[in-house]
This record gives C-alpha cells, sequence and structure tokens, in this order.
C-alpha cells in the first residue's frame, strides 16, 4: 500500500527507498566529540539527541537545565545546521519542546507513552476525587 492504494512489491519498494528517512541518535560525550565525523555520513536526515542519556554520559544526570548540557546540545544544533542534517531532540514535556525549539530544533518529541499516561492518570484521579 502506498497512499491507500495497491501497487506491485516493485513499485512498494522503490517508494520505500526513495521515501526513507535516517535518524540516528546522539546520547555520548563521545558520539558529539565525533559529531562533525558523524554528521558527514551520506544520506543522514535527522541528528536526534537523547538528553537523558547525554546529561548522564556528561556526568550530570536528569540535569536537562545545566548549562553544559544546553551548551553541548546547542554545539551540536551549529554542526547539524553546518552539515544539512535536521537537529532533533527528545523532550519529556511541552515547555522543555518549546525552549529546543527555540533554540533550533526542528524534529521534536514531546513526552512518551509512559509520560502521557502518567499525566492522564493523575488528571483521572483528580477528576474522581473532586
Amino acid at each position: 500500500m502506498i497512499d491507500y492504494e495497491a501497487h506491485t512489491f516493485p513499485e512498494i519498494i522503490e517508494h520505500q527507498n526513495s521515501n526513507t528517512l535516517a535518524v540516528v541518535q546522539f546520547e555520548t560525550v563521545t558520539a558529539m566529540e565525533r559529531a562533525d565525523e558523524l554528521l558527514s555520513v551520506a544520506g543522514m536526515n535527522v541528528a536526534m539527541v537523547g538528553p537523558a542519556d547525554l546529561s548522564i554520559s556528561l556526568g550530570i544526570p536528569g540535569q536537562f537545565d545545566n548549562p553544559l548540557l544546553i551548551a553541548t546540545v546547542e554545539r551540536l544544533i551549529g554542526q547539524c545546521v553546518a552539515h544539512g542534517v535536521v537537529p532533533g531532540i527528545q523532550t519529556r514535556s511541552t515547555a522543555m519542546s518549546k525552549a529546543w525549539a527555540g533554540r533550533g530544533m526542528r524534529f521534536v518529541g514531546t513526552s512518551g507513552e509512559h509520560g502521557l499516561l502518567l499525566e492522564k492518570a493523575r488528571e483521572t484521579v483528580a477528576a474522581l476525587r473532586a
């Protein structure tokens, strides 16, 4: 299926091969140190930062507003722009997503299923207690 229409296997393969998005995760100090090398790999579309794992690698676990983490990620944003790769990040909240989008992130994930489920569960419990 392509756009909800049946196609032959060769057509599907051609479509998939020409519409592939390559996303590479940057989660360690080593990846950040080698960013220019990694970003120069042909076919890379998005450099996605994993701030939780990166904060651990930087020795500041969970400190998402730490100047070292922010400077490290901002440096990667600049490197992405220089290499024509879209900078991205996975965040834990809407506020964090907005802050990183304001810093130049263009591929932003907000929260995750566990956070969204917890948020809805808290909302439901509060409504039942009211």
